[in-house]
């Protein structure tokens, strides 16, 4: 199965080997390019060709058909990598970034975690802590009673 981008390529590829310097229309491309994609799909793939990038290609929408003639870019834009490379980008992108939530969301419960613990331990800590408090204390008196003494 071909993934949209190497479509719009194609159909990119066709228009300037067989079609350079004409319009092709909709019909055409169903014809002789790709008789197993339906024709709304194809009309639709032109509209998207438009949409995305207005000087690969010049295209006519009309209410039945849809017409497409290369440009002095499509050349060009075919050669540093076209729609495919486009949509390569894309997807790595959103790969790229559901890792990074992945990653943060791993982060999150290992923070939780660790605050959750941290809670749990939390009354020991509070004793330990006026435990320790108390015995500085008790030293500092031994130690003003014994300084007192020696005086």
């Amino acid at each position: 199965m071909m993934l949209p981008g190497q479509v719009k390529d194609m159909i990119l590829n066709f228009i300037i080997e067989n079609y350079p310097k004409e319009r092709v229309s909709s019909s055409t491309l169903h014809k002789e390019l790709i008789p197993d994609v339906p024709f709304d799909q194809i009309r639709f793939l032109l509209q998207e060709i438009k949409n995305n990038s207005h000087s690969v290609a010049d295209i006519i929408i009309n209410e039945r058909e849809t017409y497409i003639s290369s440009t002095g870019m499509t050349g060009a834009f075919l050669i540093s990598g076209g729609f495919t490379e486009i949509e390569s980008d894309e997807s790595s992108k959103k790969n790229r970034i559901k890792e990074k939530e992945t990653i943060d969301l791993e982060k999150s419960k290992i923070d939780l975690e660790l605050s959750k613990r941290m809670l749990k331990e939390y009354p020991r800590t509070k004793w330990f802590a006026r435990i320790g408090f108390f015995i500085g204390v008790a030293l500092a008196i031994l130690q003003i009673i014994k300084w007192l003494t020696q005086s």
